[in-house]
């Protein structure tokens, strides 16, 4: 599972509600936060240094276009 699917699930689970209604989208922040902390410590190196990459170049042209 990706870490977008995983602040997906969590705000789904954590909300009950439909995506993108207000109930979910108040959920994403804990969500997102939850699955950050639950990142192991190789983990989050890859997503530091993906985040340090897409800083200095820009994210690829398929990320753009979603």
């Amino acid at each position: 599972m990706q870490h977008g699917d995983r602040v997906f699930e969590l705000a789904l689970r954590q909300s009950n509600a439909a995506p993108e209604t207000p109930a979910y989208l108040a959920t994403y922040p804990q969500a997102l936060t939850t699955a950050l902390e639950g990142l192991s410590k190789q983990e989050n190196r890859e997503m530091q240094k993906l985040a340090d990459e897409w800083n200095e170049e820009g994210p690829p042209d398929e990320e753009n276009r979603k």
